[in-house]
């Protein structure tokens, strides 16, 4: 009989499910750290930006104070002449001829005052042609408009009457003394406050 000659080879060393988990743990911690790293490392680039933004915006020269304070105040004061200027205008006069130009062939529809262009849009519904022109001559005799003129006129065929419906452009007047309202209001202040007026 022969001899049998067996070789055991070594044990392979088995790795408990705690080292395996170890391993893991340990890698999913590299990769965190590897993570934070570079976030912070965009954090303080974005942080270096910011600051050197900060840095360049302080060395730029600022305007004085007195100059930006001026020029907002200047700016203020052209804003409220013009609202003055706008309630200074014969609105009741405007109204009141509008109102009293109507007769019982005319109703008046709507007006659309322009303060800026001194203009007026006056919208009326006529009985026929010919009233529809007296009430135009009418408006252009007014003391509050000037230049009346008819901008656009509309038989309305589907009402049995067949009105004229039509709209009136005309310029508006300003009254006497309307160029001194901001002085007259400027006289009002006491004297220690000063308004001024622009050219």
């Amino acid at each position: 009989m022969q001899a049998l000659n067996l070789v055991f080879l070594p044990r392979r060393k088995r790795h408990s499910i705690a080292v395996n988990l170890l391993l893991v743990n340990a890698i999913v911690g590299a990769l965190a750290l590897a993570y934070y790293h570079a976030r912070l490392g965009m954090e303080r680039e974005a942080l270096v930006a910011q600051h050197a933004s900060l840095n360049r915006h302080r060395a730029a020269p600022s305007p004085a104070p007195g100059k930006t304070d001026e020029a907002s105040l200047e700016a203020e004061f052209k804003s409220a002449q013009k609202i003055i200027e706008k309630i200074a205008l014969p609105w009741d006069q405007l109204f009141n001829e509008l109102e009293t130009s109507v007769d019982e062939h005319v109703v008046l529809l709507g007006v659309e005052p322009d303060a800026n262009k001194l203009s007026v849009n006056i919208s009326a519904e006529a009985r026929n042609f010919p009233a529809m022109l007296r009430y135009a001559k009418r408006l252009g005799a007014s003391k509050s408009l000037s230049g009346a003129f008819i901008q656009s006129h509309q038989i309305q065929v589907l009402d049995p009457q067949r009105p004229v419906r039509f709209v009136i452009s005309a310029r508006w007047k300003k009254g006497e003394g309307q160029g001194n309202t901001l002085g007259e209001i400027e006289s009002s202040f006491p004297a220690s406050t000063s308004v001024r007026q622009t050219p």
